[in-house]
C-alpha cells in the first residue's frame, strides 16, 4: 500500500478522538520508511497523546445557538450582545511586508477602551508561522509598531485569533502548538503587571477544544458565556458559530 495510507487512516482515527488507533497508524506510517517527504507525524502524535490527557477534564458547556457560516466571512457570525467590542479585520496599518506579500489578513477584535490592540501576524518572516503582536494607543497619533508577544504565548507552530477581556489582563487565543490535541486550540493565559509576564496558556480542554480546528473565543465581561467557532462538525469551506454557556 501507498505508505501515505497510514497516515491518512491514523488522521480520521483522530479527528474522531479514538487516539489510541491514531497513533498505532501513525507509528506504522513512522516505521515505512518511506522516501518521500514526510507528513508531520511526530507532531500529529504528539497532539493524539494531548487529546487522552485533554479527555480526563471535560468542560461543561450548554450550547445556546450554532449556525453554519463560510469560513471566510466566519467573523460576520459574530453578534456584539453582551460584547462591547466587535471584531473586525487587522487594518492595513498593522500588518507586515511579509503579510502582504503571504496575503494574509486575519481578523482582531477591538473595544474603544482598550490600550493595547492585539492580533496574528507573520511578523518580518514566516519561518515560525504566525505569532501574536500588540500595539500600544499613543493618544491622538497613532500606535507603537507591533511588539511580538514572548515565548510563553507563541511557539514554532500557529497562533492566531486573540481575544483580550476587558479586565485588559485574560488573553484567550488559538494555537497549533502548545498541548494543543489537533488543528487550532483555544488558550487562556492571565498578565501580571508587576513583572510584565504571561502564564502559562491553558488549554480550555474538550467540549471547547477538539480535533479540529477551534478558534476566535470571546466572553462577556462576567465569564458566564462565550462565543467561539470550530470546524469539527462543519463540511469543508464552513465554520460552526457557537454561542455558549459556562459553568
Amino acid at each position: 500500500a501507498d505508505p501515505n495510507f497510514y497516515f491518512y487512516i491514523a488522521k480520521a482515527y483522530h479527528i474522531n478522538y479514538r487516539f489510541t488507533e491514531a497513533i498505532k497508524f501513525y507509528e506504522k506510517y513512522q516505521n515505512t520508511g518511506s522516501k518521500r517527504k514526510k507528513l508531520p507525524v511526530s507532531r500529529e502524535i504528539e497532539m493524539c497523546k494531548n487529546g487522552q490527557t485533554l479527555l480526563k477534564n471535560i468542560t461543561d458547556i450548554a450550547v445556546k445557538e450554532k449556525k453554519q457560516i463560510d469560513l471566510k466571512d466566519f467573523h460576520k457570525g459574530y453578534s456584539n450582545n453582551g460584547f462591547s467590542g466587535k471584531v473586525i479585520k487587522v487594518p492595513p496599518l498593522f500588518l507586515s511586508k511579509k503579510d502582504k506579500q503571504l496575503k494574509f489578513n486575519s481578523v482582531m477584535y477591538t473595544n474603544p477602551s482598550y490600550s493595547k490592540l492585539f492580533f496574528s501576524s507573520y511578523g518580518d518572516s514566516d519561518v515560525n508561522g504566525k505569532d501574536i503582536y500588540y500595539v500600544t494607543k499613543k493618544g491622538n497619533d497613532g500606535f507603537t509598531d507591533p511588539i511580538r508577544l514572548p515565548n510563553t504565548i507563541n511557539t514554532p507552530y500557529d497562533e492566531d485569533f486573540v481575544f483580550l477581556h476587558p479586565n485588559e489582563t485574560t488573553l484567550f487565543f488559538a494555537s497549533k502548538g502548545h498541548n494543543s490535541m489537533g488543528g487550532y486550540d483555544i488558550f487562556k493565559s492571565e498578565y501580571n503587571a508587576s513583572n510584565d509576564t504571561w502564564s502559562k496558556p491553558e488549554n480550555l480542554d474538550f467540549a471547547i477544544n477538539s480535533p479540529g480546528d477551534d478558534f476566535l473565543f470571546i466572553t462577556n465581561e462576567d465569564q458566564t458565556e462565550a462565543m467561539f467557532s470550530s470546524t469539527r462538525a462543519s463540511i469543508s469551506g464552513k465554520t460552526d458559530v457557537y454561542t455558549v454557556a459556562l459553568t
